[in-house]
């Protein structure tokens, strides 16, 4: 008995190891695409606007 308990914990301990790696990935992933439209948007406008001398 107390043996399945130990299996039962280990068990939902990996997979909930796994979904927070998985939702960890997407977080990041998210983020580098974010950052990445936004040093996107950041270059257009400054080469939209003019050139102050």
């Amino acid at each position: 008995m107390v043996v399945h308990l130990l299996l039962l914990l280990s068990l939902y301990v990996v997979i909930a190891g796994g979904v927070a790696l998985v939702f960890g990935r997407a977080a990041a992933s998210a983020d580098r695409r974010q950052e990445t439209e936004n040093l996107e948007r950041e270059e257009r406008l400054r080469a939209e606007r003019p050139a102050v001398t």
